[in-house]
């Protein structure tokens, strides 16, 4: 089963990335095509992106099989609204975990969330091949991508 990943970086987003993409070199029901991170979320943009990159090959996928990393928008549909600044800059440090920093930076896989949906759930559509979403964000990349 094909799965996009939607979130905004949170501990428990984090948490779930590392597993999916753990789960996903062990087994055919979890492939995972995209990570759509959000810039006004629990992260900020930049640091949202890259630490979805650092978790992914901390779960242990190598370069070559990295799904495409899109970066969200730093404001949300109604405005600038956002977390305390104090919860998103310990989100963009992943709560000063040590995790090694990768060579593929979030600026190497550079697509907006927003279009990297609209890419696959239009393949979807065309291939008549069906993708999961997991939203853990605030779904501000799937609101976007409807209107």
């Amino acid at each position: 089963m094909d799965w996009i990943i939607e979130t905004d970086m949170g501990v428990d987003d984090q948490i779930s990335i590392v597993y999916m993409a753990a789960k996903s070199l062990t087994s055919d029901a979890i492939n995972i095509k995209a990570v759509l991170t959000q810039g006004n979320g629990l992260a900020h943009v930049g640091p949202a992106k890259n630490n979805a990159v650092r978790l992914l090959r901390l779960a242990g996928l190598k370069p070559t099989e990295l799904p495409d990393v899109g970066t969200g928008s730093q404001y949300g549909l109604d405005g600038f609204h956002q977390y305390p600044a104090d919860w998103r800059y310990n989100n963009d440090k992943l709560s000063n975990v040590s995790i090694t920093e990768y060579q593929e930076t979030w600026q190497e896989h550079n697509q907006s969330s927003e279009s990297l949906l609209k890419k696959y759930l239009i393949r979807s559509k065309e291939t008549n091949q069906p993708i999961s979403i997991f939203s853990l964000g605030t779904f501000t990349n799937i609101a976007k991508c409807s209107t």
